[in-house]
């Protein structure tokens, strides 16, 4: 079955690494990636995360059309829900990974204070040490949910798609510019 491909407003947008003359490939790890990214919560007074919020549901949308799959629970066969309930329970998992910098906008006083209280090597060493762990834990729930779209996908879970194959159902993988965007502080 097919999920729908939406029309969505065509923002330039993909994986912010890709250049516009760059051929991407996507492999089952990639939708895994565009599932979570699909999922994540953006503050919508960001113009930039706004856009790349539609960027990514562009993309899974597309990704999906193309895997001839769907993460709705109606699409998945009985057999594979169980697995498309750990696909939900990784996900979410993933989503919770944060750092304790996650929410600080701006920290030059809470620098000077623990530069002050002779705490800032300390906090930083362990911030450092944290970022690492964070980014491992995330790399880990990719592998995951790869490994766990591996029997979901039967025999397309080895299919690669490219930007090519994109575009011509639609979709432009094209990153959007952050310098395009701005942020409603009265709203953020």
């Amino acid at each position: 079955m097919n999920p729908t491909v939406e029309p969505v407003i065509r923002y330039a947008e993909s994986v912010s690494w890709l250049s516009v003359d760059r051929m991407t490939q996507y492999d089952r790890r990639a939708l895994a990636q565009a599932y979570i990214d699909a999922q994540r919560e953006y503050n919508p007074a960001d113009g930039y995360k706004a856009a790349m919020r539609v960027y990514h549901q562009q993309i899974l949308s597309g990704l999906q059309y193309l895997f001839d799959f769907s993460f709705e629970w109606g699409a998945v066969d009985s057999e594979h829900r169980p697995i498309l309930m750990m696909v939900r329970n990784t996900v979410e998992s993933s989503l919770a990974l944060r750092t304790p910098w996650a929410n600080i906008l701006e920290g030059g006083l809470i620098f000077r204070r623990l530069e002050e209280a002779d705490a800032l090597q300390p906090v930083l060493a362990a911030s450092d040490q944290i970022d690492t762990l964070v980014e491992q834990a995330r790399t880990a729930h990719v592998t995951m949910l790869e490994a766990l779209l591996d029997p979901m996908l039967g025999d397309r879970s080895s299919k690669v798609f490219t930007s090519e194959d994109l575009r011509e159902i639609g979709i432009d993988d094209t990153p959007p510019d952050r310098a395009n965007y701005t942020i409603d502080w009265d709203n953020y």
